[in-house]
């Protein structure tokens, strides 16, 4: 899919680049979409332990007798 959008913009031939069948099954192939996978979900992790961190930070000092 790739090679063939490379080889296309060298004939400069008319159209778009990529279809979105070929866009999709790009996104869709394994080599791809696993880590983008991980990667939004480790992003979403991050922003999990960020938040809880936050909040246990300010109920420590809200109350010293923990």
């Amino acid at each position: 899919m790739v090679r063939e959008a490379a080889l296309r913009m060298q004939n400069d031939q008319e159209g778009p680049l990529l279809s979105v069948a070929e866009v999709a099954s790009i996104l869709l192939d394994p080599a791809v979409y696993y880590p983008l996978q991980f990667a939004v979900l480790r992003r979403k992790q991050m922003v999990r332990l960020t938040k809880s961190a936050i909040k246990n930070r300010s109920s420590r000092y809200d109350n010293p007798a923990l």
